[in-house]
């Protein structure tokens, strides 16, 4: 798969979550710590789509959302335990762009998601922290990154 490719089908996958959360605010019910969160998150997202799009060399418009995972994503983010859901959303994207790092082959593209990364791991624990998960807890703090709840083309492509 081409870099530009890869690039757009993260971008699709960046678009998916931040809508979601958006489903998630308009809905209520969070607590404003919570929504504060999402929110932030969100506009983070956008900012990944538009930057994996610039990867692309493609304008942020051509960019729409993931319509597999957006769906999964409305089923769990508006269920009982949403912040769990963004969670396990924040990790797969997570993954997500680490399984990227192996298949690009662009500086460019490599550095762009080298850069969101961390954020993306970060979004989890910031999410876990609001979720009343210790900071401390090792299960935020795993020795190796796990890949296997990475999204394939196979499945959202």
């Amino acid at each position: 798969m081409a870099d530009a490719d890869r690039a757009l089908f993260v971008a699709g996958l960046e678009v998916a979550l931040a809508d979601a959360y958006r489903v998630v605010l308009d809905r209520g019910g969070l607590d404003d710590a919570a929504a504060e969160v999402l929110l932030v998150l969100a506009q983070h997202h956008d900012e990944h789509a538009s930057a994996l799009a610039a990867v692309a060399r493609r304008p942020r418009s051509d960019v729409v959302a993931n319509a597999t995972w957006y769906a999964e994503l409305n089923q769990t983010l508006l269920g009982s335990s949403p912040l769990d859901a963004a969670r396990a959303a924040e990790e797969s994207l997570a993954a997500t762009h680490l399984v990227s790092l192996r298949l690009l082959t662009a500086a460019t593209a490599a550095s762009a998601v080298a850069a969101i990364l961390p954020v993306e791991a970060q979004h989890s624990i910031a999410v876990a922290a609001v979720a009343g998960v210790a900071v401390t807890d090792p299960t935020l703090h795993p020795g190796v990154a796990p890949v296997d709840g990475a999204l394939a083309e196979a499945r959202y492509g």
